[in-house]
């Protein structure tokens, strides 16, 4: 998963912004794409099978996007996508004008 790491790092960069409803347009526009191209991918296959095979509920979430991955012993592993409105916004402290020199 090449996206996971690069919507992660993108997220933590802009955390100290005012970028709640910027990353949840971000994440809705992810989402297209990829129903987008679970459609194209399976053109004769009913929503509900795409939704199944595809997403899952998570966290009062009903549209994670998950697979699974096998490691080299040979087990499968659940992963899910990240979500960048997920990372908590942190804001800066103001600095007072006395305690600049």
């Amino acid at each position: 998963m090449q996206l996971h790491p690069v919507m992660r790092g993108w997220a933590q960069d802009h955390q100290h912004g005012a970028s709640k409803r910027t990353f949840a347009k971000g994440d809705h526009q992810i989402f297209a794409l990829l129903w987008q191209w679970a459609r194209r991918r399976h053109p004769r296959k009913s929503r509900s099978w795409m939704r199944d095979k595809y997403f899952r509920a998570e966290d009062g979430n009903n549209w994670v996007f998950f697979g699974h991955v096998t490691r080299p012993n040979g087990t499968q592993q659940d992963v899910r996508l990240f979500r960048a409105s997920s990372v908590p916004m942190r804001r800066h402290t103001k600095i007072k004008g006395e305690a600049n020199p």
